[in-house]
């Protein structure tokens, strides 16, 4: 999963300036699926005792571009929504993606 991430991002970041809209919309679909299925594979691991997700992990993947995936599987999948830290850090990740994305993608915007 790590590898397909740094594949999205490298794709990402070597065609920032040339990026088509409709491609930008895809990968973003695509790592906020990927981060809605790990948490629900956590979650899942959870109810029947198996090795779980590093909190680590599931972090990475909401700051990694998929933020709306990480809560909507916490509201679906009822999962770490009793953490008071977990979800602090996810939101200070959250933001911190906001302002990098409006970063980048403000120069874009502008030409």
């Amino acid at each position: 999963m790590f590898i397909w991430f740094s594949g999205a991002l490298g794709l990402f970041l070597m065609l920032s300036d040339r990026l088509a809209w409709p491609l930008l919309l895809h990968v973003i679909i695509a790592l906020n699926a990927s981060t809605f299925i790990v948490y629900g594979y956590d979650k899942a691991c959870a109810i029947i005792k198996a090795r779980r997700v590093p909190e680590r992990v599931l972090q990475f993947f909401a700051f990694a571009g998929g933020p709306i995936g990480a809560i909507a599987a916490m509201q679906i999948f009822r999962h770490k929504t009793r953490k008071v830290g977990f979800q602090f850090v996810l939101a200070v990740l959250i933001l911190l993606e906001l302002a990098i994305v409006y970063a980048v993608l403000t120069p874009l915007v502008e030409r």
